[in-house]
């Protein structure tokens, strides 16, 4: 009987041992176990080869990405601007890239003191292909501005991707005359 007790004893010292190499990493259980459940050690250089791999499928996504998101088909720039009551003239300076073709839309507007916009316009402009071109235009206003900007341009006529006119609500954008409208009121 005294045998028996010592065996069960033995048994329950390895399980424990057993038991403690189970609870670290799979690296430290031991092979029977690793087996069991389909653990396997992987040598680094897979890991090496696994992360490559990735990095060389995401890095030319993102690279496109980015340039996709930089470089713009039309660059504007404001020139020089004379405010008065009701209007503004400004100078536009705009080049597009040379296959661009039909039309340019660029977002145009001014603001007050509390930068609240009294005067937006949406500008339909010839493509220029390469070459810059230089628009004097007078934007009408609701009263007297103190900030002039070009919010940006895009090919096409399509003006959902361009910045939108911030007129408080019930207000109503003053028309505009061609080449530029003014947006529907909102």
């Amino acid at each position: 009987m005294r045998a028996t007790i010592a065996l069960v004893a033995d048994d329950l010292d390895e399980s424990a041992e057993v038991n403690h190499a189970r609870s670290g990493a799979p690296a430290t259980w031991p092979p029977h176990i690793r087996q069991r459940y389909g653990v396997q050690q992987q040598p680094w250089r897979q890991r090496l080869t696994s992360g490559g791999a990735l990095v060389l499928l995401v890095m030319p996504v993102a690279v496109w990405s980015l340039w996709h998101v930089s470089t713009k088909p039309v660059a504007a720039t404001l020139g020089t601007y004379s405010i008065s009551a009701d209007r503004i003239t400004l100078q536009v300076s705009y080049q597009s890239e040379t296959n661009v073709t039909g039309k340019v839309t660029c977002a145009v507007r001014a603001q007050d003191e509390r930068r609240i916009d009294v005067g937006f316009a949406y500008l339909r402009l010839p493509a220029t292909r390469g070459a810059e071109k230089v628009l004097v235009y007078t934007l009408r206003t609701r009263k007297p501005a103190v900030a002039v900007e070009v919010l940006g341009c895009q090919t096409g006529t399509d003006v959902n991707r361009l910045p939108a006119a911030q007129f408080p609500p019930g207000v109503k954008p003053p028309a505009q005359a061609p080449p530029g409208y003014a947006p529907a009121a909102g």
